[in-house]
């Protein structure tokens, strides 16, 4: 009864409507068709300008690239001599043990051979390092000069 005084009250005001009921045997309606997604447009072959600051940032990261891998050279070159020096220090120790036994002039015979020997590997090793380092130094002043030149030849 409550249900047919809303449909007369709707019916008498003007709206009507029509109201569907599904049986339980019946199937869903269909989801509506998807857009299809658009191929993504193809990337141009080459720019045609590229910013300065781009370049000039690509050639920061190599030339630091460059620099890093050289400091990584060095430091196990460094760490190389340091374990080699480690290594003539502690044969010598035990040199100097073993010859705890003798003559007081036997000893210090050898612990200044051991000493000298000790200290020319290691100033061998600074000289090294020294020559490496006024190498690297004389590379980059170089290449700071060559970068210089170029970008004064790009302004004109």
């Amino acid at each position: 009864m409550y249900r047919m005084t809303i449909v007369l009250a709707l019916a008498l005001s003007g709206c009507i409507f029509t109201s569907r009921s599904r049986s339980p045997s019946s199937p869903p309606p269909p989801p509506p068709p998807r857009a299809e997604a658009q191929p993504a447009p193809e990337p141009q072959a080459e720019p045609h300008h590229v910013p300065p600051g781009q370049v000039r940032s690509a050639e920061v990261h190599d030339r630091n690239a460059e620099r890093k891998a050289e400091h990584d050279a060095a430091k196990d070159a460094k760490k190389e001599n340091k374990a080699e020096e480690k290594a003539l220090k502690k044969d010598n120790k035990a040199e100097e043990k073993a010859m705890k036994g003798a003559p007081k002039e036997d000893q210090k015979a050898v612990k200044a051979e051991n000493k000298a020997e000790e200290k020319s590997l290691k100033a061998e090793n600074k000289a090294e390092e020294k020559g490496v380092k006024n190498q690297n130094k004389t590379e980059e002043k170089a290449l700071k000069d060559k970068n210089k030149a170029e970008d004064k030849s790009a302004k004109k």
